[in-house]
């Protein structure tokens, strides 16, 4: 890959990243006026937040393909793949959100920062608005921008390794909120991965989807669990709550790891094809 190629990657990956930073600050600031103006907190409204990304995510993306000159389906791939992938993408989801609520435990206790109160307030205003803009508006937007375009951008000039590392980098970065940068990068990682292995932003949509739903539903248990739905009190979770994660996170990623690529399957159904153009 020559230099110009690698540095229009690497410029391609930058611009988009900034240009969606500034798009979302560009409609949140009416909405932060118009708030100030009716007294009622329309920042903190999740369906309201859900329709600046989508906004800005489908600003970004129309941008992205006029730029980039490629077919949807390449930028975006949406290909049907295999179930299988379903129960083992679910067990790591699970394992890491879990995980990851500890850490954000371990973060407050070596630097000491008011807790995010973010989706409690977005539930308290509007249920609704919440489900719609963290289960549906944001898997849908964030894996098509971030998984889908910035990816392919960003494949442009380095390697697939790099690739998912920069856009889980950015993917936390732009949630512009410090309790959630290291949890979204370590999801943005097993998403990137996930959509690399399937070739396909279906499953990471799913996953996104799946995270975002537990953090939802983890507000509503009938029962407590220290450090993980009542953090007051409780600076870290149980072991035993900690260990399931573990190894729900790690069994998910042994069965995945175990199945097919789809670069792998493409693979074995070119071999009979090349081997019969050989004989003949």
């Amino acid at each position: 890959m020559n230099l110009n190629k690698k540095r229009y990657g690497f410029l391609l990956t930058f611009i988009l990243a900034v240009m969606l930073l500034l798009l979302q600050i560009m409609f949140a600031i009416p909405v932060a006026i118009f708030e100030f103006l009716i007294k009622y907190p329309l920042t903190k409204h999740l369906g309201v937040v859900g329709l600046i990304n989508t906004l800005s995510f489908g600003i970004i993306v129309f941008i992205a393909m006029l730029i980039i000159k490629k077919p949807a389906k390449h930028l975006m791939p949406l290909k049907r793949c295999s179930a299988k992938y379903i129960f083992p993408s679910t067990l790591c989801i699970i394992g890491l959100h879990i995980l990851v609520s500890e850490l954000d435990n371990i973060i407050h206790q070596v630097i000491p920062f008011p807790r995010n109160t973010f989706l409690l307030e977005g539930i308290q205003l509007s249920f609704w608005g919440a489900l719609i803009g963290l289960v549906v508006i944001a898997p849908l937007t964030e894996e098509l921008f971030f998984r889908g375009i910035l990816s392919r951008g960003a494949l442009i000039a380095f390697g697939k390794h790099w690739t998912i590392f920069i856009a889980s980098l950015v993917f936390a970065i732009v949630h512009l909120n410090l309790d959630q940068i290291p949890g979204a990068f370590l999801i943005g990682l097993f998403l990137g991965w996930l959509a690399w292995q399937t070739d396909s932003l279906l499953p990471s949509i799913y996953t996104h989807a799946l995270a975002n739903a537990l953090s939802l539903a983890a507000v509503f248990l009938p029962f407590a669990i220290p450090g993980y739905n009542v953090t007051s009190g409780f600076p870290n979770q149980p072991l035993w709550f900690n260990l399931m994660g573990l190894f729900l996170l790690a069994s998910g990623i042994f069965w995945l790891t175990k199945t097919k690529s789809a670069q792998e399957i493409a693979k074995d159904i070119e071999q009979p094809h090349i081997e019969a153009s050989e004989t003949l």
